[in-house]
């Protein structure tokens, strides 16, 4: 499709140093049950890959998300490409909660990514020790229920999270911290790798 694309309007080349983004669903079309009949046919990725001319990719995935139709668009794994899992459901991540200690985390950890590719941001953002500013504790946020009204009609599902995967740090803290007891049941058994 991408090749199309560029045939049918003569895209150049262009050189992309990093994309970022939050949770990334629709591999199988908007999840909205609206569009369900057609969804799939005009609006679901066709590409998983990123193109060649991106150097970087940084992808943040929630781990507790519970809706069928959100099952996240995970990113073929190449040299430059990191998908890190983080405790929380699809808004906890991507942000659209009123509590945002889950999404400061992601948001921290994001920034702490792209800095070293040139993104320049306000000094609001980090701490005067050059570290990504949170507010709060994270670890003690509470997680919110992605299948409650308007949400039940959706189909529920527990996400799939490949083998091997890179979790975020926090998440083991949470494991360890967090009251009442945090023990996703979809995390696959090690090796895991854990980063900040």
């Amino acid at each position: 499709m991408t090749a199309q694309f560029r045939t049918d309007y003569q895209s150049q080349d262009v050189a992309i140093e990093v994309i970022g983004v939050w949770d990334t669903v629709g591999a199988l079309g908007i999840p909205i049950a609206l569009f369900s009949p057609l969804d799939h046919l005009l609006f679901r990725f066709y590409d998983t890959a990123l193109h060649p001319n991106v150097r970087f990719g940084y992808h943040a995935l929630a781990i507790d998300e519970k809706r069928e139709s959100f099952t996240p668009t995970l990113w073929d794994v190449r040299e430059g490409i990191e998908q890190v899992w983080f405790a929380g459901v699809h808004a906890d991540i991507g942000g659209g909660y009123k509590e945002t200690g889950l999404s400061d985390l992601t948001l921290a950890w994001m920034l702490r990514n792209l800095q070293p590719h040139g993104m320049l941001f306000r000094d609001l953002a980090f701490a005067p020790n050059g570290s990504p500013a949170i507010l709060g504790d994270p670890l003690m946020t509470p997680m919110h229920d992605s299948y409650k009204p308007p949400f039940v009609t959706a189909r529920p599902a527990v996400r799939a999270i490949p083998p091997s995967p890179t979790i975020h740090i926090s998440v083991q803290q949470r494991c360890d911290k967090a009251q009442p007891p945090y023990r996703p049941t979809n995390l696959p058994p090690e090796p895991r790798a854990y980063v900040e």
